[in-house]
């Protein structure tokens, strides 16, 4: 390992650190001001226990223990987390996917109409009003169920099913990450990152579709880069194949993945610089552009999902109007923000996940800016990809929802450490100013995500 890489990585490792020591006296002040809601004690050991659990394999991580052992290790304690929480969850007196309201109907329209053959089940989903968007987390929990058609059996099935999937995206993104750069250690920090969060855990608990989804979005990525390095056909249906796929979870994934698949087809050397320039003039006339987009695509008005983020944002704050418009762009780029006070659902134990995305904030700007200017254009299907992401939660209003967030966090991470550059008075400053930015998000007056 160059100088330079093994600089970064121990700079990497110290900021980390920091930023971690100082999400826990965060969480302890909070403890001791108290808690604006009523939050369960449950709740508050969880949050501590797996921001701990995180933080330990995020450091293992920067060890010399190979990537093999490492995915797999924290498959296995991802595994034990998730049942543990299930505990937890009959302990205090829950059903087995907590206060997840949408878990619900995903197994309990599978238990009731699983028997049925697949096309008939699909059929039967459609005549329920589910689109396409649905049908993917359904399928996946139809196949578990019909293993053994049993309750329980499924909901157990679907944890060893995301289990796999933690393991395999934790690979994924850790050859996704050597293809832009050979450091071993930085691939291992960047598949951590994503895969060792709290937020997976936790959706996985709660019977989500996040852990499969992100997973099939992170194969789609490397099956893209791959055709785009090699230019063979095999390649390129793979990578369609799951591109499609993506389809079946939420479509817009679908449409930002065929941007990023041109942008691989089409840019060059020669062109790389004019591609800058149309992103520049594709954001300044975003406004104009977004609803001619979503109308004609989505086949929806454009004002009705104007109408639902402002239902949404004003559901966040509802102290000032610059403070619910300046709230969700500061989100959507550096956020969402932790909560430290208050429950906010689910939200309260993966805070972690939330925060690192926070104080990661200030190096995924720099290197959004490094990649313009120094006209990287092997890392623009990723920023199509990741502007688009943006883009989208801003104008739904769920940039405060890490769920939102999820689908393009790991591109974050990973631009984030190819990005990296040691510059402390301003990475701390921008730490002190996350810090003010969260005190100031916890006197909002409306709980949210």
């Amino acid at each position: 390992m160059l100088l330079k890489e093994q600089n970064n990585v121990r700079y990497l490792r110290f900021y980390f650190l920091i930023c971690f020591l100082v999400y826990i006296t965060m969480a302890f002040y909070y403890s001791m001001l108290g808690y604006k809601e009523n939050i369960p004690t449950y709740m508050v050991q969880c949050r501590l226990f797996l921001s701990f659990s995180y933080m330990f394999t995020l450091v293992l991580s920067f060890t010399t223990v190979k990537p093999r052992n490492l995915f797999l290790f924290n498959a296995v304690v991802f595994l034990l987390l998730v049942i543990l929480m299930k505990m937890t969850y009959s302990f205090e007196g829950l059903r087995e996917f907590g206060a997840a309201r949408d878990s619900y109907r995903y197994l309990g329209q599978t238990v009731k109409y699983g028997d049925l053959p697949i096309k008939k089940f699909l059929l039967q989903l459609r005549h329920l009003g589910y689109t396409r968007s649905d049908y993917g987390y359904f399928l996946i929990t139809y196949i578990v169920y019909n293993i053994y058609p049993d309750r329980m059996f499924t909901v157990y099935g679907l944890i060893f099913v995301n289990a796999i999937c933690v393991y395999a995206s934790a690979f994924g993104l850790y050859k996704l990450q050597l293809l832009f750069n050979p450091s071993e250690t930085m691939a291992k920090v960047v598949a951590v990152l994503w895969v060792a969060s709290p937020f997976l855990i936790l959706t996985t608990a709660n019977g989500l579709k996040e852990v499969i989804f992100v997973t099939i979005i992170i194969w789609a990525f490397y099956s893209l880069y791959v055709f785009g390095r090699e230019r063979n056909m095999l390649h390129g249906i793979i990578a369609f194949g799951w591109i499609y796929v993506c389809a079946y979870f939420r479509s817009a994934v679908f449409y930002m993945f065929i941007l990023s698949f041109l942008t691989i087809l089409l840019v060059n050397d020669k062109n790389k610089k004019m591609f800058i320039y149309l992103i520049i003039v594709v954001a300044i006339l975003s406004g104009t552009i977004v609803p001619i987009i979503i109308e004609k695509v989505f086949g929806t008005s454009f004002e009705n999902i104007m109408n639902t983020a402002d239902y949404r944002i004003n559901h966040a704050d509802r102290s000032s109007k610059l403070y619910s418009m300046v709230l969700p762009l500061m989100s959507a780029i550096i956020g969402p923000f932790p909560n430290f006070d208050r429950q906010g659902s689910y939200s309260f134990m993966h805070s972690m996940a939330i925060y690192m995305k926070t104080v990661c904030g200030w190096f995924f700007v720099y290197g959004i800016y490094k990649i313009s200017a120094g006209l990287r254009k092997e890392y623009y299907p990723l920023l199509v990809y990741v502007l688009c992401s943006i883009l989208m939660t801003v104008t739904a209003g769920v940039s405060l929802d890490i769920r939102f967030h999820a689908t393009f966090l790991p591109f974050v991470f990973l631009i984030v450490v190819n990005f990296i550059k040691r510059k402390p008075k301003l990475d701390f400053l921008y730490l002190a100013v996350v810090i003010v930015l969260i005190m100031i998000y916890s006197t909002r007056k409306v709980a949210y995500l």
